[in-house]
């Protein structure tokens, strides 16, 4: 089994973008849709 996480950095910093940008109400926040993405 490798260490460390199975995404490239690209990949990983997407992931955080979307699922950072998703609105729930039982999340403490978001990352507005009017931010320019991570990358």
């Amino acid at each position: 089994m490798p260490k460390g996480i199975a995404f490239t950095l690209l990949d990983y910093c997407e992931l955080v973008d979307t699922t950072g940008r998703i609105i729930r109400e039982d999340k403490a926040g978001h990352i507005d849709q009017h931010q320019s993405p991570i990358l």
